[in-house]
């Protein structure tokens, strides 16, 4: 996601957010907290939260959301409240697995059972929504007021556990 002449890469294996301004052509990190190793977020959008810019991040494998404050550079998490996400996507990924007709115990899918959402974008009413991946619901973010809840999707759009649901919003 951009902001003023920075251009903000959510950390997916990375130990913090790559930030490049691309107006010096300088790069630098900045670390993150996470108690995830690989997949922690997957996209990133600029959203407004009432005082100032900040930058959402879209959480895969984390159980918060991630803020970027361009003007200070610093980093923040916002608890997603949804911390029996991932055992919900893992039964549904089990489901799948026991439907397969041939073997589906590779470690490559076992490896993606947790990953949430895939893509996050600014709608026009300032609400950040994140894009289902494996989640069984759209997640949204109010950067003002910092709550996230979801849209339950599952009767609409079936789990595809091999290649998840959606990518990019």
């Amino acid at each position: 996601a951009a902001h003023d002449g920075l251009v903000v890469f959510a950390s997916a294996m990375a130990s913090g957010l790559g930030v490049f301004n691309a107006t010096s052509r300088t790069f630098l990190t900045v670390p993150i907290s996470s108690t995830e190793s690989k997949r922690k977020y997957c996209g990133a959008t600029a959203a407004h939260n009432g005082l100032s810019s900040v930058i959402v991040f879209a959480p895969m494998r984390e159980d918060a959301v991630g803020l970027f404050d361009p003007h200070t550079l610093s980093y923040s998490r916002v608890d997603s409240g949804q911390p029996g996400l991932s055992n919900q996507v893992a039964a549904a990924h089990n489901a799948w697995e026991h439907q397969c007709l041939r073997p589906c115990g590779d470690s490559q899918r076992d490896d993606l059972i947790d990953d949430k959402y895939w893509g996050a974008a600014t709608a026009a009413n300032g609400l950040v929504v994140f894009a289902p991946y494996k989640a069984p619901n759209v997640g949204v973010f109010d950067p003002v007021s910092g709550s996230f809840s979801v849209v339950d999707i599952e009767s609409i759009a079936p789990p595809l556990m091999q290649h998840g649901r959606f990518r990019g919003a």
